[in-house]
C-alpha cells in the first residue's frame, strides 16, 4: 500500500494506493460504518456488501436529486446513525457526488470517504470535495465543498470495467495534460488506450499523476475562487452537451473541450498545430470531436451556469499544451463566438 497525505485547509486527506477495497474495515469499525451504493455495484459485488450495513441508490445521473437525498437521511434516522459514524460513498461519481453531499448536511456534517470503482471516479469526480445534485438542467447546482477523510484507489476495481468507462475516464486525463501538465500530454501521446489497460505499472501511474494534479490546485484555491477554475476546461459548453444529450459525462466533456480548443485558437493565441494535437489525443482515446450541437438550447443552458457573474462567465481557454488560462468572456462576445467558429 502507498499513502500520499495532503492538508486542505487545516484538514488532513489521505489517499491509499495500491490498496484493496477490503481495507475499509481498518478505518473504521463496521457496525458504524455506513456504505452508500448503487444498484449495479451492490449486484458485482455482494460478497463484499454482505453483512455491512448499505444503502442502495438506483444507478444513473438522474439519481442525483433532492428526492434521493430525503431518502438517505430518512435511512440515516431510522438506522439512527450519528456523529461518531463514517459514511463512505461506495462507487461511481454519482455515489460519491450523493454520498458527500448527505454527510455534509446531515446533523451538520459526518465524516465520509470513498472507495471509487470507476476511473472517471478515481481521476476526478471522488477528488476535490465538490459534493451535490442536480436542479432542472443545472448539473451540480445545489451542493457542498467538504472533504472525505480519505480516499481508497483499488486499481483492480478498473478491470472489470466495460471499454466505455475507461474512455469516458479518459477524458478528465486528457483534460489535466492539456491544461496543466504537458509531460502527462506527451505521456499520452506515447501510449494507446489499450496499454494503460494492459500494463498495470501504467494504471497506476497515471492514477498517481492524475490525483496529485488535481489536490495541488484543491490545496491552494479549495473554494473555487481562483486557480481551481481551469479544472472547468470543457466543462461549460460540455455539462450543457451532458445535459441536452444524455451522453456519458466524458464524451460530453470531450465535445466541450473541442469547443474550447477552438475558441482558444481564436482569442487565446493557441496555435493550430497545438489544437490539432489535442483533438488527435482525444480521437486517439475514443472520444467524440465533433461538435454539432444545438446552439441555441447549449447558450440558454450556459446562462444560467453557475460560473456566470452578472453578464459575464468565467470561461477556460488554452495558450499552448500544459498552460490553460481564465477568461472572463462577456456572454455576447462567447455567443457570438459559437456562431462564428462552432
Amino acid at each position: 500500500m502507498i499513502t500520499a497525505v495532503y492538508n486542505i485547509n487545516g484538514q488532513k486527506l489521505k489517499y491509499y494506493f495500491e490498496q484493496s477495497i477490503k481495507g475499509v474495515d481498518s478505518y473504521n469499525s463496521r457496525a458504524k460504518t455506513i456504505i452508500i451504493t448503487d444498484e449495479n455495484i451492490n449486484k458485482h459485488y455482494a460478497d463484499f456488501l454482505k453483512d455491512r450495513i448499505t444503502i442502495v441508490l438506483p444507478a444513473g445521473e438522474a439519481t442525483k436529486s433532492f428526492a434521493t437525498i430525503e431518502n438517505i437521511i430518512n435511512q440515516l434516522i431510522t438506522l439512527k446513525v450519528t456523529k461518531d459514524f463514517l459514511i463512505v460513498g461506495f462507487g461511481g461519481g454519482v455515489v460519491t457526488d450523493i454520498t458527500g453531499f448527505v454527510a455534509s448536511i446531515y446533523m451538520r456534517g459526518l465524516p465520509f470517504a470513498f472507495m471509487p470503482t470507476s476511473l472517471l471516479a478515481m481521476v476526478d469526480a471522488a477528488l476535490g470535495g465538490k459534493n451535490g445534485v442536480n436542479m432542472q438542467l443545472q448539473k451540480n447546482s445545489i451542493g457542498t465543498i467538504q472533504q472525505p477523510k480519505w480516499i481508497i484507489f483499488d486499481r483492480t476495481m478498473l478491470y472489470t470495467l466495460p471499454q466505455q468507462e475507461w474512455v469516458n475516464g479518459f477524458a478528465e486525463i486528457i483534460k489535466y495534460g492539456i491544461i496543466l501538465d504537458k509531460r502527462l500530454f506527451e505521456l499520452l501521446e506515447q501510449h494507446s488506450l489499450q496499454d494503460f489497460q494492459d500494463k498495470h505499472y501504467l494504471t497506476s501511474k497515471i492514477l498517481y499523476i492524475c490525483t496529485h494534479i488535481k489536490t495541488l490546485i484543491v490545496e491552494q484555491d479549495e473554494k473555487d475562487n481562483g486557480h481551481r477554475k481551469l479544472l472547468n476546461f470543457g466543462h461549460t459548453i460540455g455539462h450543457a452537451i451532458e445535459k441536452i444529450e444524455s451522453l456519458p459525462h466524458g464524451f460530453a466533456i470531450s465535445k466541450g473541450m473541442v469547443a474550447a480548443l477552438k475558441i482558444s485558437e481564436e482569442i487565446s493565441g493557441l496555435s493550430t498545430d497545438d489544437k490539432n494535437k489535442a483533438i488527435a489525443i482525444l480521437e486517439k482515446f475514443g472520444l467524440p470531436i465533433n461538435i454539432d450541437f444545438d446552439k441555441e438550447k447549449i447558450f440558454e443552458i450556459l446562462t444560467l451556469d453557475k460560473k456566470r457573474t452578472a453578464d459575464t462567465i468565467h470561461y477556460i481557454t488554452v495558450n499552448e499544451i500544459g498552460k490553460g488560462n481564465i477568461e472572463n468572456l462577456p456572454l455576447v462576445q462567447l455567443k457570438d463566438l459559437f456562431e462564428q467558429i462552432l
